[in-house]
């Protein structure tokens, strides 16, 4: 429990950390795939918002076992088709 956690916090400041070597593993400064929690911060609406678009299957995402998951290119194409909707309106 608290290997995962400190592996998540790892993670989120300098990239993937491999267990095996105790290193961290280089990657992309921005991960493609994201969680609730990062995408509400992406997206900077509450949880109870987020989960209301999953609900009413507004928004690009799909599950991981029991956890929701979201493609960044993704909710960045459903932004620019929500900003297009929202200008021609």
């Amino acid at each position: 429990m608290v290997a995962s956690r400190i592996t998540r916090v790892l993670e989120a400041q300098c990239g993937f950390f491999d267990l095996a070597t105790g290193g961290v593993m280089s990657r992309a400064p921005k991960s493609e795939l994201m969680t609730t929690m990062e995408t509400c911060q992406y997206l900077k609406i509450t949880q109870r918002t987020l989960y209301r678009y999953l609900q009413s299957r507004q928004i690009p995402a799909f599950k991981l076992g029991k956890e929701w998951r979201f493609v960044r290119s993704d909710l960045e194409q459903w932004i620019r088709d929500r900003t297009r909707t929202a200008v021609n309106s």
